[in-house]
């Protein structure tokens, strides 16, 4: 059984690891190149290589057998039940302001491609409660699941992959938007909203 764990926080990595480089400008510059596409249908091809390789790994972590070591049961579902929602809730208040199109890669297939592509940086609705609302919502998905040993391990490489995915876009976007970008970092948290969180209390118990 340790071996099969060890064998899967391997596997963990080596698909963050291949997800990262496609993520890479250099290797998107030259996929591009040798395929003769576009930025936007390379978005797509990243986005099909990245569920063609993870489909197999979480069949395979799904698959391996183990005793549960963190069961929600009883009073903690409520709790567990009230994670989804949240976690549902960053993920729909995402859905409407992030460009879909372009994340999936189909923008260069509609109209509004170009508007898409515009660099503007966004900071209107969850945006301005915390910076990376989907990494926060893919961590409370994460943990919030019943954990036998392979989940166990697959939530933690994923956690770290993360937090490291989450470190590198802040430098891209800092690079890209400067100053802006470091008055925003300034405003609003990276991960946990506590600035919202502390004001809603605040507000709550001046009724």
């Amino acid at each position: 059984m340790r071996f099969d764990l060890l064998t899967l926080a391997c596997v963990w990595i080596l698909w963050c690891g291949l997800h990262s480089m496609l993520a890479a400008d250099l290797i998107k510059q030259r996929v591009c190149s040798r395929l003769q596409i576009s930025s936007s249908c390379y978005r797509l091809f990243y986005n099909g290589i990245a569920l063609l390789t993870l489909a197999p790994v979480l069949y395979w972590s799904a698959d391996l057998p183990g005793a549960p070591l963190l069961v929600w049961d009883g009073p903690w579902r409520l709790l567990q039940w009230s994670l989804w929602l949240v976690a549902g809730g960053l993920v729909w208040s995402g859905l409407r302001i992030y460009p879909l199109a372009e994340f999936l890669g189909v923008d260069g297939l509609m109209r509004s491609a170009a508007l898409s592509r515009k660099q503007v940086l966004m900071t209107d609705g969850v945006l301005g409660m915390v910076r990376h609302p989907w990494y926060l919502a893919v961590f409370l998905l994460l943990w919030s699941r019943d954990l036998n040993a392979s989940a166990l391990v697959s939530s933690f490489v994923l956690s770290a992959y993360l937090m490291v995915g989450a470190i590198l876009e802040e430098r891209r976007l800092a690079r890209r938007f400067g100053r802006l970008y470091a008055d925003y970092c300034r405003r609003v948290p990276m991960l946990v909203p506590w600035r919202w969180l502390l004001l809603k209390m605040a507000s709550i118990f001046r009724r």
